[in-house]
């Protein structure tokens, strides 16, 4: 149509005349011109956009498709993939070429055909209507190359409709390729679309996976099936920065709920032309509980390598160093430049400056490199003294030899303590014996002390009875003095002996030994003489005992007087007291002890000191190194009898030429020092006229004992033993009001007696007499009633005073 307007235009033009011919030629001529340009822009263009859309549509798909499928495939399908769809696009490619040469020509040959045409146009403007019909002819001519072209271009089109189909048909091969190649794939694979992950596609192990039929999958979400919104937002956000995901590790949940884990990576690509991904995934729920597992052991081994006291130290085959505790690190006191080496010879060779044989240590390592299966143990010695017990093994695991473990213990202070254990054994060993032999003597001084106090009682007794009836002026009282006066010498001396051997009576009382030491002072300056200087260092707060004050007087006095013997030519005589507590290992040390407050009482000369064999023997009863008359040998077994019976302990430091410190320990008591029992006058005797049973085994005492009594106005009844004062009780029809006995005697006891005596006449009151202080009594009879004790040897006043005291007694004794 275009051209035929073009041709009626041309007629009207040469039937208005020349006048006009010259606008019509210009008119015609640009229409021309437009057309063609016109048709060569539009035909070119058209040609060349869809032949470029083909192409790379048919790349982008095959280059995606390829790329994904090679990375997620195994090795044989991305072999089969990559050569098929290599051929498939190297076919298309050539004929592809070959059309295009075809196109490029045709294009060529219409672009020079409008380039003639519109020289034409340019030369029709200088020439006269008489050119207008040879520009008609050449018009018609342009007309019939025009259609020309257009027949071109309609093959064209065909060839790329063509061709167009063509690349349906191969993406259409290549999706179907896709599924085959994802259905075959180990690994559970999804297609989404790009812009939700709306799920496209999916193979049969994502179903597997999420434990469903994996056609219900399609259509939904698969970032839905990602458990947590924060996973989900992280995963995609790293997906839109990075393009792709490599190994993304989140948590999911699969139909029935349940959560594991899966490593996933995401590939875009384009399918059937629209933006897609390809999702993989891995499930790593084993594996994390594996690798939870193995975190757990790992972390279960490396707390109780801590938690060891050994230090530990594992070494592989190649003696590099695979692991080791705190603990050994302490041990060696490693540096951290030779730990960070991790290697063995490094450490070995730190090792040996320590050592106190290198060599040997050295040769035992090599010998156990030499020998993998080999296992060993030795003692290790270092320079400074330290003592390691080391323990070597193999390190095996499934039967094979891995490296070696070194374990190394710390027995230092064992070894010490051993020593130190041994060493005390063998003192205790020798207090033990030492005490053995002091107790059996102890028994021996104690019984004849016993036997000794009650002829003492008679002797003192009857000398006090012959004084009263003598004068001063008569020729005999001077003679009886004398026996009183070695009968308190004697009673002395068996009180010595009773308090070696632990069974003298004791009265304790709460006291202070600062106040015993206080009051001492005057009476020891005396006793040391001027050449002694007495130094007191006593404890700032009172310093309280449960002893007995005669007794504490007695040990003071005691070491006093041994201490100035040991200083002929004068020194310093210090006493001192002081609170302090007693271990487990001291009375280890002191048997008998208890760990606990002690108080401490010290005296420490500046004399001449003991040797070891003196030393040795210095407690026993009778021992002495003074010359022949110049001492018993008692006072420092009375010393340690006293001690013991108080369940104290003594110590004795001495050496010659360099003075002796004696310590005392007793325990300490925490209540206040109490006031002590007033005594009744002995120069006021009260009498009285109620009747006592006196009994006693020995006759000779026992008369003495009646006598006296009687000399006070008291009705007595005596009798020779237990049994014989049940009978005289149960045949006498008065009121007994008093029993005197014996603690120890024949037949039966006393504590025995008063029991059934008590029972056959309540109101009965009782006095012990003992020649030493009896369990039995504890100044309580077994029934539980009140009971006094007067000790042995004693004298009439004193045995009277004790009888109206038990008599008048109502309150319970503490």
């Amino acid at each position: 149509m275009l051209w035929m307007s073009v041709s009626a235009a041309l007629l009207i033009g040469l039937a208005l005349g020349l006048g006009a011919a010259s606008l019509l030629r210009r008119q015609q001529a640009t229409a021309a011109k437009e057309l063609a340009e016109r048709l060569f822009r539009e035909h070119h263009a058209e040609q060349k956009a869809q032949l470029a859309a083909v192409v790379e549509t048919i790349e982008a798909s095959v280059g995606n498709l390829t790329s994904n499928l090679l990375s997620k495939s195994t090795e044989e399908v991305v072999k089969l993939a990559k050569s098929k769809l290599e051929s498939e696009r190297a076919a298309g490619a050539k004929e592809l070429d070959a059309k295009k040469s075809l196109i490029d020509r045709q294009l060529q040959v219409l672009s020079a055909e409008l380039a003639g045409i519109a020289n034409l146009i340019k030369g029709l403007e200088g020439h006269k209507t008489e050119e207008v019909g040879e520009l008609a002819t050449q018009l018609r001519t342009a007309r019939e190359q025009t259609a020309a072209l257009m027949e071109n271009t309609n093959t064209l089109a065909a060839f790329i409709a063509t061709e167009r189909r063509r690349g349906e048909d191969v993406v259409r091969d290549n999706d179907e390729l896709f599924r085959v190649l994802a259905g075959a794939s180990p690994i559970p694979m999804a297609l989404c679309r790009a812009a939700d992950t709306t799920i496209l596609f999916g193979n049969e192990r994502l179903g597997a996976l999420f434990g469903c039929a994996t056609e219900t999958m399609v259509r939904r979400k698969l970032a839905e099936y990602v458990q947590t919104l924060a996973q989900r937002q992280a995963l995609l956000a790293a997906l839109r920065k990075q393009g792709q995901v490599q190994n993304y590790e989140v948590s999911c949940t699969n139909a029935d709920q349940k959560p594991f884990s899966a490593r996933v990576s995401i590939q875009p690509l384009l399918f059937d032309g629209t933006p897609a991904l390809l999702w993989g995934f891995v499930d790593v729920t084993v594996q994390k509980r594996a690798e939870e597992e193995l975190r757990h052991s790992q972390a279960l081994l490396a707390a109780t390598l801590e938690s060891t006291s050994d230090g530990m130290c594992v070494v592989d085959g190649d003696r590099k160093i695979v692991c080791c505790n705190q603990k050994f690190i302490e041990m060696w006191r490693i540096p951290d430049s030779v730990m960070a080496t991790r290697n063995d010879n490094h450490l070995l060779t730190f090792a040996l400056d320590q050592v106190k044989d290198p060599a040997k240590f050295l040769s035992k390592v090599r010998t156990l490199y030499g020998q993998p299966d080999a296992e060993s143990y030795d003692v290790v010695e270092f320079k400074d003294g330290r003592l390691f017990e080391r323990y070597s093994q193999p390190h095996r695991s499934g039967g094979a030899v891995l490296g070696r473990v070194w374990s190394f213990r710390d027995i230092t202070e064992r070894k010490w303590g051993e020593e130190a254990l041994e060493k005390a054994l063998k003192e205790s060993e020798e207090q033990l014996r030492q005490s053995q032999k002091l107790e059996a003597i102890g028994q021996l001084a104690g019984g004849v002390a016993h036997d000794f106090n009650n002829l003492l009682t008679i002797i003192g007794g009857y000398s006090q009875f012959l004084l009263k009836s003598l004068t001063p002026q008569d020729a005999a009282f001077h003679d009886v003095e004398e026996i009183r006066k070695a009968t308190k010498r004697a009673t002395a001396l068996t009180q010595q002996l009773l308090a070696f051997s632990r069974k003298q009576s004791r009265q304790p009382t709460a006291l202070d030994l600062n106040d015993v030491v206080t009051d001492l002072t005057r009476m020891l300056r005396r006793l040391l003489g001027e050449h002694i200087h007495l130094v007191t260092q006593q404890a700032p707060d009172p310093v309280v005992v449960q002893e007995d004050p005669t007794q504490i007087e007695q040990i003071i006095v005691n070491l006093a007087v041994n201490a100035r013997d040991a200083m002929p030519r004068g020194g310093t005589l210090t006493l001192e007291t002081a609170y302090v507590d007693l271990d487990q290992a001291f009375s280890r040390r002191h048997p008998g002890t208890k760990p606990g407050r002690y108080v401490r009482l010290s005296v420490k000369d500046t004399g001449t000191g003991m040797d070891a064999k003196t030393l040795a023997r210095c407690f026993e009863p009778f021992f002495t190194t003074k010359p022949s008359g110049q001492g018993t040998g008692l006072g420092l077994a009375t010393v340690y009898g006293i001690v013991k019976q108080s369940e104290g302990a003594i110590d004795i430091q001495s050496k010659v030429g360099q003075g002796t410190t004696m310590t005392i320990y007793l325990r300490r008591w925490d209540t206040q020092a109490g006031a002590t029992t007033t005594v009744a006058d002995a120069g006021c005797i009260p009498r009285g006229t109620e009747t006592v049973l006196v009994v006693e085994d020995d006759a000779v005492v026992r008369t003495l004992i009646r006598k006296v009594i009687e000399q006070h106005g008291y009705t007595v009844l005596d009798a020779v033993s237990g049994p014989a004062a049940l009978a005289l009780a149960e045949q006498e029809p008065g009121a007994i009001h008093l029993l005197v006995t014996d603690v120890v005697m024949p037949e039966m006891s006393g504590p025995d007696l008063v029991t059934q005596l008590t029972a056959v006449r309540p109101g009965l009151k009782a006095l012990y007499l003992t020649g030493y202080a009896e369990v039995a009594t504890a100044n309580r009879t077994p029934a539980g009633r009140d009971t006094l004790l007067l000790q042995k040897p004693f004298t009439p006043e004193e045995l009277a005073l004790k009888v109206r005291e038990a008599l008048d007694y109502t309150g319970t004794r503490a």
